[in-house]
């Protein structure tokens, strides 16, 4: 159930005046309620658009005006989303216009009923963006002028409700919000710890590596000047063929030389 928009018209009834008969003072209040019957009256008929270009007409003659300035604020809020695009607040969305006209009536008006209707429809503009604290603070501020006012405590009731509403479902997120955070810490820590492990092991494997490499028995370096076993009995061999050949050719030699030998003649 969403607050009931309070709306207030004040009515100025004007008499007839000689023209003649006032000065500009008494013009300037004149042409000021002029503006203001005529911005009634086309609220009546729902011409939401005249009536704020009536009502904006009597700020302009008199811009301290609080039935003027509340009942433009009433038109704002009856005209809807929207900027305006006359006067200082051009371009200035409705909804904080209509606040701002609101409270300059709360503020400086000496009307007790437009101050408290003013409370109520600032409490209604922040309740429709969601702002409930304030609502509730606004409501609160036209019962304490206003208790019997019905209509600003059954506000009260419903701003409450969506303000605790609000509180639980921030405290929800939240409590979300830190468990989201915990999980991911927790997949941090584990990712880093996996590379831990992923590190220590391939320390522990280096370091063993690095010991089997060690516990091997050296080779020893062969030396330019050194043979392999393969050559020196190739060597070996070599010579002792060569030796036989020598062996060898010696022995026909001293065949050749016995074959040969002269008899002594006695």
């Amino acid at each position: 159930m969403k607050p009931i928009i309070y709306l207030l018209l004040s009515i100025l009834f004007v008499s007839p005046v000689s023209m003649h008969a006032l000065s500009n003072a008494d013009l300037t209040a004149k042409h000021v309620r002029i503006n203001i019957k005529k911005g009634n009256e086309a609220y009546r008929k729902g011409d939401f658009k005249a009536a704020e270009e009536f009502y904006l007409n009597a700020l302009q003659e008199d811009p301290q005006s609080d039935v003027a300035g509340y009942n433009y604020a009433l038109a704002l809020v009856r005209l809807g989303a929207g900027t305006r695009d006359k006067g200082d607040d051009k371009n200035l969305p409705t909804d904080s216009l209509a606040a701002k006209y609101f409270t300059q009536v709360v503020a400086s008006s000496k009307n007790p009923q437009l101050v408290n209707n003013s409370y109520i429809n600032l409490g209604n503009l922040a309740f429709h963006n969601k702002d409930y604290q304030e609502s509730v603070d606004m409501y609160k501020q036209a019962l304490r002028r206003d208790p019997s006012n019905m209509k600003a405590r059954q506000n009260l009731r419903v701003a409450q409700f969506y303000l605790q509403k609000d509180k639980q479902n921030q405290q929800q997120n939240q409590q979300q919000q830190q468990q989201d955070q915990q999980k991911d810490q927790q997949k941090d820590q584990q990712k880093d710890q996996q590379k831990d492990q992923q590190k220590d092991q391939k320390d522990q494997k280096d370091q063993q590596q690095n010991q089997d490499q060690q516990q091997q028995p050296s080779q020893p370096e062969k030396k330019d000047n050194e043979m392999s076993k393969e050559n020196a009995e190739q060597l070996l061999n070599s010579v002792m063929q060569d030796e036989k050949d020598v062996q060898d050719k010696v022995k026909k030699q001293q065949k050749v030389l016995q074959g040969g030998r002269l008899e002594k003649d006695w």
